[in-house]
């Protein structure tokens, strides 16, 4: 029979979840004016592909409880196994040919968005009832996120070298979650986490004149759904 209260105290454990919508988007803007068929005048964006990936890592935290309320504090680290597949989408824009306005048809772009390896430092606040105890957590993220692109057209003949970036970006995550306990000692809980980190950047350049550039603009976040086991010291 598990005894109440029971929470306090250091814990350690492991979890294993998906990372949902992964893709959510990037903008992509004109930086520099070259010659010919080079001048976009709009801006656009596409709207990303929602991918979905496994994680899982391992967590350490600590609790303190007060009667029914339970507050403590957890941090994670987690490896996310691949990467978003890609988004695309087409385009139609006017362009310049030198000064004279040109219609750009058929810009096709295709986008990834990745999140290699994260972690989160968050606050958790519950309600012990029984032996499970409901919560709410909220604090900082981090992580290694990236992605790239290409940009075709078909409406006219160019070519964009490929971009890409990956850095390492803070953010925040906030969710909700439910721990139960088996034993005085181990745990289960459910757990579901909103993520997301700083945009990135990079550039498209245009193959046959680089002073034509579109600087993308991606966007880092996704949902996380996992479920994990404590031991409690």
């Amino acid at each position: 029979m598990v005894s109440v209260p029971f929470w306090t105290g250091f814990y350690a454990g492991a979890n294993l979840g998906g990372a949902l919508n992964l893709g959510h988007g990037a903008s992509y803007a004109p930086v520099t004016g070259g010659t010919g068929f080079d001048v976009l005048a709009t801006t656009f964006s596409d709207p990303g592909k929602s991918q979905s990936a496994l994680t899982g890592g391992a967590q350490l935290g600590y609790n303190m409880q007060y009667g029914a309320l339970v507050t403590g504090v957890e941090a994670d680290f987690n490896y996310v196994n691949r990467k978003s597949g890609n988004a695309s989408a087409t385009f139609d824009s006017l362009g310049y040919y030198g000064s004279a306005p040109y219609a750009y048809t058929g810009y096709d772009v295709t986008g990834r968005r990745k999140a290699e390896w994260f972690g989160t430092l968050r606050g958790r606040v519950g309600v012990a009832t029984g032996r499970a105890l409901f919560y709410a957590t909220a604090g900082l993220a981090y992580g290694q996120v990236g992605g790239g692109g290409t940009l075709a057209t078909t409406g006219v003949a160019e070519t964009y070298a490929p971009g890409s970036t990956k850095a390492e970006r803070f953010g925040f995550a906030i969710g909700a979650g439910v721990e139960y306990a088996l034993t005085e000692a181990w745990s289960l809980k459910g757990e579901y986490l909103h993520v997301q980190f700083k945009d990135t950047s990079y550039l498209l350049t245009q193959a046959t004149d680089a002073n034509f550039q579109l600087a993308v603009r991606q966007k880092n976040s996704f949902d996380l759904i996992r479920v994990g086991v404590n031991y409690r010291f």
